[in-house]
């Protein structure tokens, strides 16, 4: 479960205890259960035992019109510490403060898969914490890092129908599973999908191809750029 994942207080006290924590770093991601498939949200500040503590507080919600803040059925999964993180669909807030023993954040379950967008805001800057980042890939390998510490982050779930990690929207084959978006003949149709892969004159005469390029696909709970285990769109707002 999406709580055991998080290991809140075992074996560090008061701490996150997934084996991703970094000193200094805040960072957050997508988390799906493999017994389940459902999905949540994490975040995670600091690393257990660092050399000093930390605060921030932020909210995670709608900010523009037409954004849908979290789902109504996201509900709070996890909260380190007690008190510090609520969740109110469709928002949440964090106020964390936390000394040199522990992590701080929490994790946000019951996240459908739908599409659905919301940003974190940071309302009280960082302190104890030199880099903010998302945490992306399907086996949670790689951190995106952010440029700032205080930008708004504008996060996106949206449609991923052949389940490779890619949504449809940046997908060149979105019913043909292609995590490596393969294009030899660089026609914006991926080779898996493409009856002509070498031959960029032929795709947009052949039947399937021309069928693959309109057909839509299922929703599924996958983001766009910048998730463990996951893509997501995230995108920088410059106000």
């Amino acid at each position: 479960s999406l709580a055991e994942f998080y290991s809140y207080n075992t074996p560090a006290g008061a701490s996150s205890n997934t084996g991703l924590e970094i000193a200094e770093l805040s960072q957050f991601f997508f988390y799906r259960d493999t017994d389940d498939g459902t999905l949540g949200f994490v975040m995670i500040h600091d690393k257990p035992s660092n050399r000093d503590g930390g605060r921030v507080t932020f909210t995670i919600g709608p900010k523009e019109e037409g954004d849908s803040g979290l789902p109504d059925t996201a509900a709070l999964g996890v909260s380190d510490d007690s008190g510090e993180f609520t969740v109110a669909a469709p928002e949440a807030k964090g106020v964390w403060a936390w000394a040199t023993c522990c992590t701080d954040g929490g994790a946000i379950k019951g996240l459908e898969d739908t599409e659905f967008t919301f940003w974190i805001t940071i309302s009280s800057a960082f302190q104890g914490i030199g880099k903010l980042a998302a945490r992306v890939g399907m086996e949670a390998d790689e951190l995106a890092e952010l440029p700032s510490l205080s930008e708004p982050v504008k996060i996106v779930a949206a449609a991923d129908g052949d389940g490779d990690g890619i949504v449809d929207e940046r997908d060149n084959c979105p019913e043909d599973e292609n995590t490596n978006q393969s294009d030899l003949d660089q026609d914006g149709v991926g080779d898996v999908c493409d009856c002509a892969p070498e031959d960029p004159n032929q795709s947009n005469f052949c039947a399937p191809c021309a069928a693959q390029l309109t057909a839509s696909s299922p929703t599924s709970a996958l983001l766009f750029f910048p998730v463990l285990l996951f893509p997501f769109v995230l995108r920088r707002f410059r106000g």
